[in-house]
């Protein structure tokens, strides 16, 4: 490449900018192979330089920035896949409960199945599917991480008889 970086703590807005100028064509198709076009790879991008501008002394060899930030961006996207798969997994799960059972009558036993589980797991279980809250939400609302929530909901799944009723 030829580029001669010299990356100087901290890292001035114009410096920040031209590597930004610089990386940025590679980092955003580091995330779109990954994440394919759209948001998430937007995210991503912005993710990987957030990383940077938080992590710049870690570059002790400028001579390999680029693979670095490159290594970076790559990083990033993957565990963007993964959340968002995660995400998705979740909520196909979670579908059925969230339209309802088709019949009326059955509501009574989704209640007595969240009536049996333990506080921990039946608040995210109300908030996630019921009140159709972000499990991010969740989280910063009862003060806990994220996997947690997710560990719990799993929990909730796990626990309730036949996987709520079978809807699982």
């Amino acid at each position: 490449m030829g580029h001669e970086i010299k990356v100087v703590r901290p890292v001035g807005h114009q410096a920040f900018a031209e590597l930004v100028r610089r990386h940025g064509p590679v980092v955003l198709a580091a995330c779109r192979r990954v994440l394919g076009p759209g948001q998430d790879a937007d995210d991503a991008f912005q993710a990987a330089f957030l990383v940077l501008a938080r992590r710049a002394g870690a570059v002790r060899d400028t001579r390999v920035f680029g693979a670095w930030l490159h290594g970076v961006a790559r990083h990033v996207a993957l565990r963007q896949r993964d959340r968002e798969r995660r995400r998705r997994k979740h909520e196909a799960r979670a579908a059925p409960l969230a339209r309802g059972p088709a019949d009326p009558g059955s509501h009574a036993v989704v209640d007595d199945e969240l009536a049996r589980l333990p506080d921990r797991l039946r608040l995210p279980v109300i908030a996630c599917v019921l009140e159709e809250r972000s499990q991010e939400e969740v989280a910063r609302a009862l003060g806990v991480s994220l996997s947690t929530v997710r560990r719990r909901l799993d929990g909730g799944w796990r626990s309730s008889a036949g996987g709520w009723a079978g809807g699982r």
